[in-house]
């Protein structure tokens, strides 16, 4: 979980970096929390399931400029990050086993 949490605000900061050139917003600094908020549930004893509810990023620019550009910065980076963006589409998650040499769908 660490490493997804990890690619998912790594992805997002790089993209603040990148779009601030562009934007020509000048950035002395990046701080990111994140939150992610899942629910798990069980039936007895069986394995549980979970489930992803909603990710919350808190996004500490430290930058002269207003708070209209930061935010216009922030939304182009948001549309810029792969990580950002596919989680929000809900992709499907396929799973393969490994079989000796082959590999199952399960």
């Amino acid at each position: 979980m660490a490493y997804f949490v990890t690619g998912v605000v790594a992805c997002l900061m790089t993209q603040i970096r990148a779009f601030s050139k562009r934007l020509k917003v000048k950035v002395d600094g990046v701080d990111v929390d994140a939150r992610f908020h899942w629910q798990g549930d069980q039936i007895g004893r069986n394995p549980y399931s979970g489930r992803p509810q909603k990710i919350d990023l808190d996004i500490d620019v430290k930058s002269d400029h207003s708070t209209e550009d930061l935010i216009r910065l922030i939304e182009a980076a948001k549309e810029g990050c792969f990580a950002e963006q596919s989680i929000e589409l809900a992709f499907p998650v396929g799973h393969r086993l490994k079989d000796g040499d082959d590999w199952i769908e399960v």
